[in-house]
């Protein structure tokens, strides 16, 4: 599991304007922003408009180790370069209170696996079989009934539905 990187209010600060930055602060002490989430290092939440009663909008942003690597809103000042008020309220829950958001995934670090193949294969055709497990076809041999058999691995990802009973 890796864990998500911090954020400071100046990082926030640099990706906006004063104005929005203000505004943003000011949604997030009013508790307009709503449904705190975080799934890895993607962050989500509902805020509520303060001007237009019942509307909300979704906001979503992707933390990178270097600061934000993708951020969203629904509002239309978000289609801009800088980070809307909504967003800014996101954000700045997550740099002041990272512990109140709902832990829905954590991002797991993954190694890549290197494995050698035990034997030469030659002019063997190989057949991924299930995922993860590859099956070399030999020609038929008399001798040996069942002269197909697992002969190596792949590093194939196996979802994990695959295995849930029930």
């Amino acid at each position: 599991m890796i864990p998500p990187p911090t954020l400071t209010k100046v990082a926030i600060q640099i990706q906006t304007d004063q104005r929005r930055f203000e505004r943003g602060q000011r949604l997030l002490e009013k508790q307009y922003l709503t449904d705190w989430r975080r799934d890895g290092w993607t962050l989500w939440g509902i805020c509520f408009s303060e001007s237009k009663r019942g509307k909300h909008y979704s906001v979503q942003a992707e933390l990178a180790k270097d600061g934000i690597k993708f951020s969203s809103c629904d509002c239309p000042d978000s289609q801009g370069r800088r980070l809307c008020k909504h967003l800014v309220a996101l954000l700045l829950a997550w740099a002041n209170h990272p512990q109140l958001f709902l832990v829905v995934g954590e991002k797991i670090e993954r190694f890549p696996v290197k494995r050698q193949v035990l034997r030469s294969v030659g002019h063997l055709h190989a057949v991924l079989v299930d995922f993860g497990v590859a099956k070399f076809m030999e020609a038929p041999d008399q001798n040996r009934p069942r002269s197909s058999s697992v002969q190596t691995w792949t590093d194939g990802y196996s979802p994990p539905e695959q295995y849930i009973s029930g």
